[in-house]
């Protein structure tokens, strides 16, 4: 639950900015023994246009630096 809520403040000002950027999935602590391979977040791009991830960064419970990543308008990302 924690995670969830930290992802969700992370990316709380991305929506706020364009309103197009969604949290579409989260894949945590899925069943499996001995590592973390198969946890992802899926974000949706809902606009019209493209937007440009490079820069974004998560900082609480992992810390990770998306680089030159841009979600076509009404597509997919998955950040495993």
């Amino acid at each position: 639950m924690r995670l969830i809520l930290s992802i969700f403040l992370i990316f709380v000002s991305a929506i706020i900015l364009n309103g197009q950027l969604i949290i579409n999935e989260i894949s945590y602590n899925p069943p499996e023994f001995g590592s973390d391979s198969l946890e992802y977040i899926e974000l949706r791009n809902n606009g019209p246009v493209d937007i440009d991830l490079t820069g974004y960064h998560f900082t609480n419970a992992f810390s990770d630096t998306i680089e030159n990543v841009t979600i076509v308008a009404d597509g997919y990302v998955v950040i495993a």
